[in-house]
């Protein structure tokens, strides 16, 4: 059976692979709240299931996992890890560089927590530097592209924890969801109730206990099986056919 999983391999097969494949897969979550129903790494089982699954649709090799983001707007719920964006950045630099030496070029992070995305960003652009090619993939967001039209909730159906995010752990991992504990809630904040649609053109950083007591945003009641198998679906013939382009993407040269 063929492997993906870097951390699985042993050296004389990684070489191997770094001999065939110029591009990694890096998944890279988080660890804070989700609600009352939905496990404190959800965000994690999303970036790992997903990228064993594009791995297995397209040969490339799985980097470990970063269990770990900038989650400071969950500070107050208990369970909540907390990484700085500066070593976020640094960190995504080193693993990069040490793969780098044994001949993969482009990496491709998917992550599904956005405070994520601005520390690799910063990342990307200093390894474009050194002849690295670097793109990240904000799953939720591709998410809510691809897959607006199923959800059925009038609140918040794209919020936080809410129906689609509860749908697709419930196709990835049903045992992890907390059916009882399921609730929905609404903020009450009038600013964030006007503009929090806005995004990408408003960027908000609210404290997230000041918008929900629970820890969610929408109606996750809404959510099924089915509909998280559909975003699965959706989502993964994009994410293809971007690996497939990436794999042919011109390296950066010196400055």
């Amino acid at each position: 059976m063929a492997k993906y999983l870097i951390s699985e391999m042993t050296w004389p097969e990684l070489e191997q692979v770094a001999e065939e494949k110029e591009t990694v897969i890096l998944p890279a979550g988080s660890n804070e709240n989700n609600g009352p129903h939905l496990p404190l790494s959800l965000d994690s089982i999303v970036a790992y299931e997903i990228s064993l699954r594009l791995a297995k649709e397209t040969g490339l090799p799985v980097a470990p996992l970063i269990p770990w983001g900038n989650s400071s707007l969950f500070t107050r719920y208990p369970g909540t890890i907390v990484i700085r964006s500066e070593i976020l950045s640094e960190l995504v630099k080193d693993i990069c560089r040490s793969l780098g030496r044994h001949g993969f070029k482009r990496f491709l992070i998917l992550t599904p927590h956005l405070p994520n995305i601005w520390a690799f960003n910063i990342a990307g652009e200093t390894l474009r530097r050194e002849c690295y090619l670097v793109i990240t993939v904000d799953w939720w967001r591709l998410q809510n592209k691809l897959c607006a039209d199923l959800a059925e909730g009038k609140s918040f159906p794209m919020g936080h924890a809410s129906e689609l995010a509860t749908s697709l752990l419930w196709a990835l991992r049903p045992d992890l969801i907390r059916l009882d504990q399921m609730r929905a809630e609404t903020p009450s904040n009038p600013f964030y109730l006007k503009h929090s649609a806005d995004y990408p053109v408003l960027f908000m950083y609210n404290d997230m206990k000041q918008l929900s007591e629970c820890g969610v945003i929408g109606d996750p009641t809404k959510a099924s099986k089915e509909k998280g198998e559909e975003i699965i679906k959706r989502c993964m013939k994009y994410l293809i056919e971007l690996c497939q382009d990436f794999q042919k993407a011109g390296l950066a040269s010196k400055e």
